[in-house]
């Protein structure tokens, strides 16, 4: 399975934008993970900015996962 979830990234600027009232324009990220649906082990997660897509980390969060064949 894969999900994400947005993360609010907190600067030194957040405290003096909360006491001044300032209207500060704020960062967020994305975490996208991959579960094992059997387990419920995180199986590989990637960080990226909020505009970037499940299916668009899909291959990276599969890569670690590939086996070799032998």
């Amino acid at each position: 399975m894969v999900d994400s979830t947005g993360l609010k990234v907190y600067g030194n600027g957040e405290w003096h934008a909360r006491k001044h009232g300032a209207n500060k324009r704020r960062t967020w990220r994305k975490l996208h993970l991959a579960i094992d649906a059997n387990t419920h082990q995180i199986v590989g997660a990637e960080l990226s900015t909020i505009s970037v897509t499940d299916s668009e980390v899909l291959g990276d969060l599969l890569r670690p996962l590939r086996r070799k064949i032998s």
